[in-house]
């Protein structure tokens, strides 16, 4: 099974970052994986992501979202964290 994450393409620029703004989908099967990538990316027309973009995005030439979608294998893991 896979991890289908979406990611700003903006991540942590200037004050405010996108981490956490948009979907991720855990231990997605071959056979979800288009549906897994049409949420990610639905994702980003949230209300809460608009507005959030909105706020950033003031002034700037290209406001809105800038999302990629990446697709991880998954891994067996006893533990996670971050550090």
């Amino acid at each position: 099974s896979v991890a289908v994450r979406s990611s700003s393409m903006k991540e942590d620029e200037e004050a405010m970052c996108w981490a956490g703004m948009y979907e991720t989908v855990l231990n997605v099967s071959t056979d979800n994986l288009g549906a897994a990538i049409q949420k990610c990316w639905a994702s980003a027309t949230d209300e809460r992501v608009s507005i959030y973009a909105a706020r950033r995005d003031r002034g700037k030439e290209e406001p809105g979202p800038h999302m990629a979608i990446l697709i991880q294998r998954m891994v067996n893991a006893s533990a996670a964290g971050v550090v």
